[in-house]
């Protein structure tokens, strides 16, 4: 099995807090190639480490998607945060080769848009306006 090389795309969604993840990656040229197996780590999965404004993962793979025969793949929706992913093919006797280069990339929140009335302030006065979000 060859190894892969792997491109990570980051879509944003419209509504708040969702997103898409476009992974694609060169195909595998071998004859008895069966398909491609992803695995992620997903926000909130024991591993994430930020150091330095750069996530990295340390953990074990937990969520794996068997995507057949295609050169890219979607996990969709994504919740806001830390993603990490690979690619590994696999053949016709269920041999799954060595994964792809890890890949990390962060879906951000979408914050909705706020909407501050208008204020009526007299002349002459000061006023101080303080938004919170949460």
């Amino acid at each position: 099995m060859k190894k892969l090389i792997v491109a990570l795309l980051f879509l944003l969604a419209t509504s708040a807090h969702a997103g898409g993840i476009l992974l694609s990656w060169n195909a595998n040229t071998e004859t008895d190639l069966a398909g491609y197996v992803i695995s992620y780590a997903a926000p909130g999965d024991v591993g994430w480490v930020l150091a330095n404004g750069q996530w990295t993962y340390t953990g074990a793979f937990t969520h794996t998607a068997n995507v057949g025969l295609v050169t890219s793949w979607t996990l969709n929706p994504a919740a806001p945060g830390p993603y990490a992913l690979n690619v590994s093919a696999k053949d016709t006797a269920n041999n799954v080769g060595l994964p792809s280069t890890v890949v990390v990339g962060l879906v951000p929140a979408v914050v909705p848009p706020v909407v501050i009335p208008p204020i009526d302030v007299p002349p002459g006065k000061v006023i101080t306006v303080t938004i919170t979000i949460q």
